[in-house]
């Protein structure tokens, strides 16, 4: 079992090997694509199990971004009930039904009333605990598909989750970074107007500018396939769970406006977690968002440090990178209330921390390099499980302190 802060050189071999095979996921060719499809989650939380839980360490300032840095580790507890939903399980729980099961992968074959067998992180010797949420519903088509599932009544978990799956196919990309906004004339909501919620919150919904895309594919799964109706239908018979919304990439941003929606109509029953998702509103569509979910809504964008070449992990040289995904398209709005999550050490920071985080846009090389270092499963699955560890110990989330 190797620490990655006290053996710089073969945690940058593993980053390169990593970096490598997603640049030929990345590009999907052939049996190399099919190879590390499967790589990228079966083998993840094998991967996650072998990390060791580091201690906190006293880092330098290091570069961040554009005239960004960070300080020194020290801790802060997540906003509203997230910290508990983390020590509890359950955000690892969305996140693996987000991924492991979705769609793209073993969710593919999986039909109504099947369960999925959900690994739990656990700290010390002793026996592994496996949760199994059931499938309720599934709805959508191959560009949004989402899955109604009930936690496990006999872990104690009372939640439903509402997870999306991810991109299927590469071509969706260029509909997601070129679609536009769609015409002026959409909701235009002041700083000072009260909370927007009317009837079934449709009206405003409808009013609310979105990328022209994900306009197109919620209408669809929300009214053609079905999924107000199943989620209506499960609250009816589930009035006691929490609902939690979720998934990652593709799937986070129809998490993000589906949990919108939905609370909309019904304010205060939804919250959702998602992980790096891309922007699909402008800026007074983000300020609806952040005053519709408050802090029931955790967007969370990964990040790692990355040493200077020939310094090992722990040094203070290098520089921190974090998914550019989150920044992209340019002419949209940052999702609001963003925390950062470290792959390296599972600590959070709010992203209002980072100067000028909600103007900040990456569309260079430096931005492609954090894409293809963090925009994937295998980060997320590695993140999470060294958060949910902390959090089991008993100790408050970490985080880096700004300056």
């Amino acid at each position: 079992m190797v620490h990655r802060e006290e053996y710089g050189c073969i945690a940058g071999l593993r980053r390169l090997f990593t970096d490598a095979c997603l640049g030929a996921k990345l590009g999907g060719f052939g049996i190399a694509g099919v190879f590390l499809d499967c790589w990228d989650l079966r083998v993840a939380q094998r991967v996650a199990n072998c990390i060791v839980v580091r201690k906190p360490s006293a880092a330098r300032f290091t570069k961040m971004g554009s005239g960004i840095g960070v300080r020194r580790e020290g801790h802060e507890d997540l906003p509203g009930p997230w910290f508990e939903l983390l020590a509890k399980g359950q955000v690892w729980s969305a996140l693996i039904l987000s991924t492991t099961f979705s769609e793209k992968y073993k969710g593919r074959n999986m039909k109504v009333g099947d369960t999925a067998v959900v690994a739990m992180p656990t700290v010390g010797p002793g026996p592994e605990e496996n949760w199994k949420p059931k499938l309720l519903h599934r709805s959508g088509s191959p560009e949004a598909m989402a899955f109604i599932w009930c936690g496990d009544a006999s872990a104690g978990d009372k939640t439903i989750y509402v997870s999306f799956s991810m991109m299927r196919k590469f071509t969706q990309a260029a509909k997601i970074l070129f679609s536009p906004l769609e015409n002026e004339g959409a909701c235009r909501l002041s700083s000072d107007e009260k909370s927007p919620f009317i009837q079934d919150g449709s009206e405003w919904f409808t009013e609310l500018r979105l990328s022209v895309y994900i306009r197109q594919l919620v209408d669809e799964l929300w009214k053609r396939d079905g999924l107000a109706e199943k989620l209506a239908e499960t609250t009816r018979l589930h009035p006691n769970h929490r609902i939690i919304f979720a998934g990652i990439s593709h799937g986070a941003a129809l998490a993000q406006v589906c949990a919108v929606r939905f609370n909309l109509a019904n304010p205060g029953k939804a919250m959702a977690i998602t992980w790096n998702a891309y922007r699909w509103t402008d800026a007074v569509g983000s300020e609806l968002v952040a005053r519709t979910m408050g802090d029931r809504l955790l967007p969370l964008v990964l990040t790692r440090r990355i040493p200077r070449r020939g310094c090992c992990q722990c040094s203070s040289g290098g520089y921190r990178s974090w998914d550019s995904i989150p920044s992209l398209p340019e002419n949209f709005a940052a999702t609001p209330n963003s925390y950062l999550l470290d792959v390296d050490a599972g600590g959070f920071t709010p992203c209002k921390k980072v100067d000028n985080w909600y103007s900040h846009t990456q569309s260079d090389w430096a931005a492609f390099r954090s894409f293809w270092r963090l925009h994937h499963a295998l980060q997320a699955i590695i993140a999470t499980k060294l958060a949910t560890k902390h959090a089991l110990e008993g100790g408050r989330t970490r985080r880096f302190a700004t300056v």
